[in-house]
């Protein structure tokens, strides 16, 4: 499914951080690209468990094996789909989470 959606910094829930242009979930693989300021970013992940955990990389502009990135999935009666993220670049020491609300009708 082709979703669109907002990426919010769990230590910031009160407004989001970024613009989802788009992420297509699968149970196999989610692929997802935001903003994030002036910088476009790139995630490919895959799930070995049917859809409830995946693990990749992400990038700007494209996915860079230092920094991975690991989602839990959530999935509404209405198909809107709920991401926690956990990512980490490795080559920078700096990781964090995130919040990835994804509808196929957002506003």
């Amino acid at each position: 499914m082709r979703l669109t959606g907002q990426m919010y910094d769990v230590d910031g829930l009160d407004a989001y951080d970024s613009d989802v242009q788009e992420a297509v979930v699968t149970n196999s693989r989610i692929v997802i690209d935001w903003d994030e300021d002036d910088d476009h970013f790139h995630a490919i992940l895959h799930s070995e468990d049917g859809g409830t955990t995946y693990k990749g990389n992400f990038g700007s502009p494209e996915p860079d094996s230092k920094w991975v990135i690991g989602a839990t999935r959530f999935t509404a009666n209405n198909g809107e789909v709920l991401l926690w993220l956990d990512w980490d670049q490795k080559d920078r020491g700096v990781g964090g989470q995130n919040i990835v609300h994804l509808a196929s009708d957002w506003d």
